[in-house]
């Protein structure tokens, strides 16, 4: 099963809603969109859609990297330096 259709039937059997803890305790919740293409968060990506594609491109790229990919700071690092390179992956 690709990883876009596991999170597409998750999303589904929730009611097209669910809520992610982040590391520090901070609740998001994500919300499937009307025409079940997208989903989005107002706090966690604000005007931003992920389309269910993304999924499966993350799970390419970390088994195509042995299973563990490093975490990427893209906040405090320039895009393809030493702390955000292309074998990271980064959150918004």
């Amino acid at each position: 099963m690709k990883a876009s259709d596991a999170v597409y039937r998750m999303m589904k059997e929730h009611g097209g809603i669910f809520t992610v803890t982040t590391l520090l305790g901070n609740k998001h919740d994500f919300h499937m969109s009307q025409d079940d293409k997208y989903i989005y968060s107002d706090s966690a990506l604000p005007k931003q859609k992920l389309e269910f594609s993304v999924f499966d491109k993350v799970a390419d790229f970390i088994r195509k990297s042995g299973g563990t990919v490093r975490k990427g700071n893209g906040h405090d690092s320039k895009v393809g330096g030493k702390h955000c390179g292309q074998d990271t992956l980064m959150s918004s």
